[in-house]
């Protein structure tokens, strides 16, 4: 965007959407994630040429249809050197080589200890005989 003058320039294009824009280390690549049909891919665009293409299509399907609040997908990073990329997919974490499109799994284990409580039930009368009546009123919509 333009600050003198409020004007936009899109930067990624082309139909499936961009998330999770993660520019690699060295400056020279742009990783983000896009729907490709029904599966979401890993992209990388060369920001020399402007050239954008998939890098992996193994990743778990993003929450683009839905309100993510935290986004629509994990974030991901690049690992130093600017040659791989490590994120998470299909329940497990990945060290991708964008450039080949290979994925090798980082194994790993999570050993946890969790306390489950009981939850707190409160008894509803599902239709009583008396109930007292509501309504909205003077409702407007803010300008």
């Amino acid at each position: 965007q333009d600050l003198s003058d409020g004007s936009v320039e899109p930067f990624v294009q082309g139909p499936g959407g961009a998330v999770r824009p993660t520019p690699s280390p060295d400056g020279k690549y742009l990783a983000f994630i896009r729907r490709v049909r029904n599966q979401s891919t890993l992209f990388l665009k060369d920001l020399a040429t402007g050239v954008e293409r998939p890098a992996w299509s193994g990743l778990s399907r993003d929450l683009q249809e839905i309100w993510a609040m935290w986004g629509v997908y994990p974030s991901f990073a690049w690992m130093p050197g600017s040659k791989e990329i490590v994120i998470w997919a299909e329940g497990r974490i990945w060290r991708v080589d964008p450039f080949k499109g290979t994925a090798a799994e980082i194994p790993f284990h999570v050993k946890d200890t969790r306390e489950l409580r009981e939850p707190l039930r409160v008894a509803q009368e599902v239709a009583p005989a008396k109930f007292a009546v509501h309504q909205l009123r003077g409702a407007q919509v803010s300008p």
